[in-house]
C-alpha cells in the first residue's frame, strides 16, 4: 500500500505576520506573498514599509507586486521611484506592478521603455500599457513614433497604437506599411492597422494579403477581417485565383466574413470559370456565406474528380445543406 502523502499545514497568520521582520529577507518576500495571497489586508501598512524602507530588492519587488495587486493607488510614487537604476529592483517587476494597478496615470513612467533596445522589455511595456488602459497616451506613444529612426522600434510602436486603438495614427502606420521592409514590423503595422479600423489602409491591405512575405499576408488577412468593410470585397475577389494556395484560403476567409451582397454574384463567376485552382477557393466561399444560386455550378464541379480541393468543394455543397454530396463519396 502506498503511503499517503501528508497535506501541508497553512501556516497560521500570527506567524506569517512575524515573518515579515525576519531578518533573512526570503523569509521577509515569502511572508509577503503569502499575505498577498491570502488577501490580508490589516498588513498593508507594513508592506508599504518595506517597499519603501527595506535594503533588499526581492522584498521591495515583491512589496511593490503585492501592492499592484491590492491596488493600491497610495504606493504608486514610491514603485515609481525604484525605476531608478540604484533600486535593484528589475522594471520587468515594476512593470508588472504598475500593470497589476491598473492605473492610466503611470502611463508616461512605462513610455521610455517602447525605446529600451531590450525587445523583452519593450513588448511587457505595450503590454503594461494595453493593461492599464492607457488611452489618453495615444498622442504621446505616435510623437515618440514619429520621432523613431529604429525600423525594429517601430514595430513596438505600431503594437502600442494598434492596441491602444489609436486612430489618429491612421497615417503614420499607412505611410509606415508603405516603407517597411517585409519583416515582423511590417506583419504588426498591418496588425494595427485592422485594429484602428482604418478603411484608408484597404489597398495597402490587400496588396499584403497577396504579397509573397507570408506573415504580412497573414496578418493582413487578420485586418481585413476585423475593419470588415464591403469595400475590401471586389479587390479580394482575384486573389482566389492566386498561385499560392494558402494565399487563394486567406482570400476565401476574407470574402466569407466580411458581409456584402456583392460576394456571391461576382464570386459566382469566378467559379464558373472553371480554372482548376480557383474553383475550390470559390465554392468555399459561396458555401460559406449560403449563396444558393450557386448550388448547381459547384455540383457540376464536384463531380469532375480532376480538380484540386474536392474537399473544400463538397464543404461547400455541406454549407448549402446539399444531402447529395454524400452520395459522390
Amino acid at each position: 500500500m502506498l503511503p499517503v502523502p501528508e497535506e501541508k499545514k497553512e501556516i497560521p497568520l500570527e506567524q506569517v505576520q512575524e515573518e515579515l521582520n525576519s531578518e533573512n529577507p526570503q523569509v521577509r518576500a515569502q511572508a509577503i506573498l503569502e499575505i498577498s495571497n491570502r488577501m490580508y489586508k490589516p498588513s498593508l501598512g507594513k508592506i508599504r514599509n518595506l517597499l519603501k524602507n527595506d535594503v533588499n530588492p526581492a522584498v521591495k519587488g515583491t512589496a511593490a507586486i503585492a501592492l499592484g495587486t491590492w491596488k493600491d493607488k497610495t504606493s504608486i510614487p514610491e514603485i515609481i521611484k525604484l525605476f531608478s537604476k540604484d533600486s535593484g529592483v528589475t522594471p520587468e517587476i515594476l512593470l508588472e506592478a504598475l500593470a497589476r494597478m491598473g492605473d492610466p496615470s503611470c502611463a508616461n513612467t512605462i513610455l521610455p521603455f517602447l525605446q529600451s533596445q531590450d525587445h523583452t522589455l519593450r513588448l511587457i511595456a505595450v503590454d503594461t500599457l494595453v493593461r492599464i488602459g492607457a488611452d489618453s497616451a495615444g498622442k504621446a506613444i505616435l510623437n515618440l513614433a514619429r520621432k523613431n529612426q529604429d525600423p525594429k522600434i517601430a514595430k513596438t510602436y505600431a503594437m502600442a497604437l494598434g492596441k491602444l486603438k489609436v486612430r489618429s495614427a491612421e497615417s503614420y502606420l499607412m505611410e509606415l506599411a508603405k516603407m517597411a521592409e517585409p519583416s515582423p514590423t511590417l506583419a504588426a503595422t498591418y496588425l494595427a492597422l485592422g485594429r484602428i479600423s482604418s478603411k484608408k489602409s484597404i489597398p495597402i491591405l490587400v496588396r499584403g494579403l497577396a504579397g509573397d512575405f507570408d506573415k504580412g499576408s497573414e496578418n493582413s488577412m487578420i485586418a481585413l477581417i476585423e475593419i470588415k468593410s464591403p469595400a475590401a470585397i471586389t479587390p479580394t475577389i482575384p486573389i482566389l485565383k492566386h498561385k499560392n494556395r494558402d494565399v487563394r484560403y486567406r482570400a476565401v476567409n476574407v470574402l466569407s466574413e466580411i458581409p456584402s451582397s456583392q460576394t456571391g454574384p461576382k464570386v459566382l463567376k469566378i467559379l464558373e470559370e472553371n480554372e482548376p485552382n480557383s474553383v475550390g477557393p470559390a465554392a468555399l466561399v459561396l458555401g460559406r456565406i449560403g449563396f444558393k444560386p450557386a448550388r448547381l455550378t459547384i455540383e457540376k464541379s464536384f463531380i469532375n474528380s480532376q480538380l484540386p480541393d474536392r474537399e473544400m468543394i463538397g464543404r461547400s455543397l455541406g454549407y448549402l445543406g446539399d444531402k447529395k454530396v454524400f452520395q459522390f463519396y
